[in-house]
């Protein structure tokens, strides 16, 4: 089993920065003060706890400013914000959602509503949003980005290229749009027109980790796998913490049968990106290849580590430590694993995982 990783990366930043929305302003078209001095004060106590990175105060500040001016829609921006630093998304976007009812022409508020629904995945949403910061401002280029990526997400890859034309119209030096739109004409077949947008993007920032890598996915795509490992060492020069390279090295060693090069890219990926269960999962897999049962049991539980609800990680942990003759252990993980799928209502898999159970119990009996 191959680590389900796309060379396709977006390398969208959403560029929010505290100055550019205007997030600290106490003031609003739509503002009715009742205790100016008061809510004023409020706001210099959120602004100075947020610069200490207290966001827990500067959350409470807002939201008694809040109360004292209830259609002030630069206090709900502002708080909207501060509650996408905690993911706390689906609260900040009913506090922006508010904001843009108080105040429908804040690009600020609807450009920070489409961040916050994109992090749900709600990109229709998203799309909504962003298409209205672009009615009032035709080229805002957090609106732009967040837009393309959006598309992108919902594999609208006609209009995801379109905005990004419409990026490098405003910008010809983002080095991102190139890459971003290199990528998705490259899920089109068009290496060649691919290739021409990442040259680009190498000749604006010659030593750039990123635009390097991309041109090691383009010669990954196109089955050369030894030239597209040089370039992804060039990548691990300048950057040796460079996740993708080390994944994108690991895949392809995998496919020669390399498991133990494989098993080392893969844990080098694994030291920037700790929490990401799906590197674990194929250093799991790499070590069910070399048939060393134990090294996967504990990349499995490193997998329930981040998320022990993970049905396919019990399943398979269940299903090694059955070949381990381990089976009061391996029908505990099967039971996990069963009630998970269950709860997805994935019934065929939880079918599948009962069948092992029943099987399991037998050898215990016996």
């Amino acid at each position: 089993m191959n680590l389900n990783y796309s060379i396709f990366k977006v390398f969208l930043i959403f560029n929010l920065s505290l100055s550019g929305l205007g997030l600290f302003g106490a003031t609003s078209t739509f503002a009715q003060p009742l205790t100016p001095a008061k809510v004023s004060d409020l706001v210099r106590q959120g602004r100075a706890a947020w610069d200490r990175k207290d966001i827990d105060g500067a959350i409470a500040a807002y939201r008694q400013a809040i109360t004292l001016e209830p259609r002030n829609a630069q206090l709900y921006i502002s708080l909207g914000f501060l509650l996408t630093q905690q993911f706390s998304y689906t609260e900040a976007i009913s506090y922006l959602e508010q904001a843009t009812q108080l105040n429908n022409r804040n690009p600020r508020a609807f450009t920070a509503l489409g961040f916050a629904q994109a992090q749900l995945g709600n990109y229709p949403a998203a799309a909504i949003a962003y298409g209205r910061v672009l009615e009032l401002e035709r080229n805002n280029p957090d609106a732009l980005q967040g837009l393309a990526f959006t598309q992108t997400q919902q594999n609208d890859l006609v209009g995801a290229i379109s905005t990004y034309r419409r990026i490098l119209v405003v910008n010809p030096r983002d080095v991102k749009a190139y890459l971003n739109l290199g990528y998705l004409v490259q899920r089109q077949g068009d290496f060649k027109q691919a290739f021409s947008l990442f040259s680009r993007a190498n000749r604006i920032s010659a030593q750039n980790p990123d635009v390097i890598f991309a041109l090691g996915s383009l010669l990954d795509a196109q089955n050369q796998p030894q030239l597209a490992i040089q370039k992804y060492r060039q990548v691990l020069q300048l950057n040796p913490n460079h996740s993708d390279a080390n994944v994108a090295i690991a895949q392809i060693l995998e496919k020669q049968k390399n498991w133990d090069g494989a098993i080392s890219a893969y844990r080098r990926s694994a030291i920037s990106n700790p929490r990401d269960k799906q590197i674990y999962k194929a250093i799991a897999s790499a070590y069910l290849q070399k048939n060393s049962l134990l090294d996967a049991i504990l990349a499995y539980r490193q997998v329930l580590e981040i998320d022990p609800q993970d049905a396919a990680a019990h399943y398979a942990l269940g299903l090694s430590l059955f070949q381990q003759k381990r089976y009061s252990e391996s029908l505990r993980s099967l039971e996990f694993a069963e009630r998970f799928y269950s709860q997805t209502r994935n019934d065929q898999a939880a079918l599948e995982v009962r069948k092992s159970i029943t099987e399991v119990k037998a050898n215990i009996r016996s």
